[in-house]
């Protein structure tokens, strides 16, 4: 038989599964082949929750307006200067100026510039040029020596593009082993005295935490600023970002809010960062190992899911788990924490409809198989063969179920009918005694007992039954539920019927017990029969024999000339034949009773037993018994009084058949896995005609010398040998005996 869905084939689909799933997570977590669906996420998430700017954050924008005012780009270093005393002068907190002043300026502008960054806490961006010169990694520029006297500290501001050029992560630390430089953004948060430090330690890099879209922080132009319109209470105390935000200067970059344009000058990125850093609103991603094992968590719920839960159930798991990944990962956001969710999902994505297929697959394998091997299986009703076409494999599988069910209704109705037709009640049941089927007899005696309603019906018949001899205990109950053979019990109802009462265990495929055909067959005419039979066997063992045993005392007693000699001796003669006769109809009747009790005998002390026995009778007459036996053991299974009973008739009708002086001959041989005894005698012998009946009661088959017998001894030896599973044969020659010969198995053969 193919194993069932849930055994060993499914569950190698489930670990095939389970692994190719596992090795996918594996993939997506080293590879980041689903960053692109984890940054549209990110996007979606944060720009669901702005935030309010920082007030301590203000920008002054080198815009259009300003160009227009000032001049083109690049300013000269005067105008720069010009623009930075204007901020000294409103007392900032500190500035960050996102220009580059890497290459000197001519006469003493320079000097001014740094003159003015000194009057502040200034602080200025470095040039790292990626790949750098003569093999280096990156060149680092610093801005020239006279600027660079007056700045409070030098940063870096490089921007740092996914894979779809969108700024979302930026390097808290730009350099290498030996040269390190921290985010602008970081040295101004230092300056302000508050905030989180991300400069140290790992990560290095963070995910941009954005307030909001372009245009969210406080701006002001830098030509309001130069031409003194900009309160100093504005400025003062601030942290102040400048920065080019005009169009046409390559400071633009794309960013995650498409609605408002898609892009955002760096210097609102960097006040962004700014802000992030202040308000403790910086996101950190997870590396990749904890990505992994993130997302195996859920793939392993459901997978473990998929063993124990229904399809609707899994399904509905399914949907909750998509939900509380990316429930999760918004939250994980709002505490700081960027855990990408595009791998468990896509992990789940794909093992749902992977090992719907597989269990799909192996359920369908299985129920071919098993629908083949029932369609192969014999039938006890005719029935056309399936047809296993079918241009496909559903079609294959259709037609074979169709058999199958046609089948099995066929199949039902057979042991219906034929449930109904058995002439005694019979009950199926199941294993807790629960009626299943009932025939129209059980119906019958169901209602006769009074035993009505549904339920444990079964339960409720047996407690109206009473065992029929004494001492066996109370009302009978089912079997235990280990029973694997009919158990068998004599029972009697209140209104004195008789019933052999069986209970028959039902088991399936795998032996394990699933109900109970329960029988009770009506015995109440032979248990009737019995009893008259009992009166009879004690009318002819006492009622019989004592009259003639007085008539034959009586004539023994009698004085001498009291009664006539002829009619003395054939009185006497009829009173022992009637005695005789009763004794055979009473040896007849044990041999043909039903509770023999059978034992290992040995068949050689038997016939050795029965020709003693004999020998008073056969030397009498001058008749010599030969016996030959096997020389061994001949152990059978018998009733050692009932063997002994038939091998004394028939040896004791073959002196009775001899001449005077005559043999008989006994012989007990081993043949095979049988036991011969045959008995020959050189008598009168048999007729052909004769022989057909000769083992009938009261059929005599030869008139010999000796007295005439009544016909039941050999009728006795027929029985007992047949309920010993042996036969017994004649053969004869008349006028020159007759052979009888008794075969019968051996124990163990």
């Amino acid at each position: 038989m193919s194993p069932l869905p849930g055994g060993r084939r499914l569950r190698i689909e489930w670990w095939a599964v389970a692994l190719i799933a596992s090795a996918v997570v594996l993939f997506l977590a080293w590879d980041r082949t689903a960053t692109r669906l984890d940054n549209l996420i990110y996007d979606a998430l944060l720009s669901a929750r702005s935030r309010a700017a920082d007030p301590a954050i203000v920008i002054v924008a080198i815009d259009n307006r300003s160009l227009a005012e000032a001049g083109r780009w690049p300013w000269p270093r005067a105008t720069h200067a010009r623009l930075v005393e204007q901020l000294a002068a409103a007392h900032p907190r500190a500035i960050g100026y996102d220009v580059l002043f890497v290459e000197p300026a001519p006469g003493d502008d320079d000097a001014r510039l740094g003159a003015a960054f000194a009057r502040a806490p200034s602080f200025l961006p470095l040039l790292i040029d990626r790949p750098g010169s003569n093999g280096a990694a990156f060149d680092a520029i610093e801005p020239v020596a006279p600027i660079r006297a007056g700045a409070a500290g030098i940063g870096q501001v490089n921007m740092r593009f996914d894979g779809d050029g969108i700024v979302r992560r930026i390097d808290m630390v730009a350099g290498d082993a030996t040269r390190q430089w921290p985010q602008l953004t970081e040295l101004m948060r230092n300056a302000a005295g508050r905030g989180v430090d991300v400069a140290r330690g790992a990560p290095s890099t963070v995910m941009l935490s954005y307030a909001g879209p372009p245009g969210h922080f406080p701006t002001v132009s830098a030509a309001s600023l130069m031409r003194g319109e900009v309160p100093p209470e504005l400025l003062r105390d601030r942290l102040v970002l400048v920065g080019a935000t005009a169009e046409g200067l390559g400071d633009q970059y794309p960013v995650p809010f498409g609605n408002h344009g898609g892009v955002m000058a760096g210097v609102e990125i960097h006040a962004n960062l700014l802000d992030a850093l202040l308000g403790d609103h910086i996101v950190r991603p997870v590396d990749g190992r904890a990505l992994a094992a993130a997302s195996l968590v859920p793939l392993w719920l459901l997978l473990f899911a998929f063993r124990r839960l229904s399809p609707r159930a899994t399904a509905l798991l399914l949907a909750a788990m998509l939900a509380s990944i990316l429930a999760a990962s918004g939250a994980l956001l709002a505490l700081g924490l960027w855990l990408p969710p595009a791998t468990a999902m896509i992990a789940l994505a794909i093992v749902y409809p992977l090992w719907g297929w597989r269990r799909l697959a192996a359920t369908s394998a299985y129920m071919t198989n098993e629908l083949q091997a029932f369609s192969a299986e014999p039938d006890i009703l005719p029935h056309a063969a399936a047809d296993p076409g079918g241009s496909d494999l559903v079609e294959h599988q259709s037609l074979l179920l169709h058999d199958a069910i046609g089948r099995m209704r066929a199949m039902r109705r057979f042991v219906s009918d034929r449930l109904h037709q058995l002439p005694d009640a019979t009950f199926v049941a199941d294993r807790n005694g629960h009626i299943l089927l009932i025939n129209g007899e059980g119906q019958r005696l169901l209602e006769s007992l009074g035993v009505t309603g549904e339920g444990q019906r079964l339960a409720r018949l047996l407690a109206q039954l009473s065992p029929e001899r004494e001492g066996e205990g109370g009302p009978p109950a089912l079997p235990p539920a280990d029973t694997r053979e009919t158990v068998a019990r004599a029972v009697t109802t209140a209104d004195g019927r008789s019933f052999d009462l069986r209970f028959a265990p039902q088991s399936d495929a795998g032996d394990a017990l699933v109900g109970w055909i329960v029988m009770m067959i009506d015995t109440s005419a032979a248990r009737a029969s019995e009893r008259q039979r009992e009166q009879i066997m004690q009318l002819l063992t006492h009622d019989m024999r004592s009259p003639q045993s007085s008539i034959i005392a009586l004539i023994e007693d009698a004085p001498a000339g009291a009664l006539d000699p002829g009619t003395s001796r054939r009185i006497e003669a009829y009173a022992r034949r009637t005695l005789s006769l009763a004794d055979g109809f009473v040896q007849l009747a044990r041999a043909e009773a039903v509770d023999h009790v059978f034992a290992e005998v040995d068949l050689d002390d038997i016939v050795v037993e029965a020709v003693d026995e004999l020998w008073p009778q056969s030397s009498a007459r001058g008749i010599t018994v030969q016996f030959k036996g096997p020389g061994d053991e001949l152990l059978i299974m018998g009733d050692r009084a009932m063997l002994a009973r038939a091998f004394i008739n028939l040896i004791g009708n073959a002196i009775k058949y001899s001449h005077d002086g005559g043999e008989v001959r006994v012989s007990l041989t081993r043949r095979g896995g049988e036991a011969v005894c045959a008995i020959a005698d050189d008598g009168v012998g048999i007729a052909p005609d004769k022989i057909a009946t000769l083992f009938e009661p009261f059929t005599r088959a030869r008139h010999g010398e000796g007295p005439d017998g009544i016909g039941l001894g050999l009728a006795l030896v027929k029985t007992v040998v047949t309920r010993h599973q042996g036969a017994v044969i004649c053969e004869s020659t008349p006028g020159k005996g007759a052979t009888f010969t008794v075969t019968l198995p051996l124990l163990g053969e």
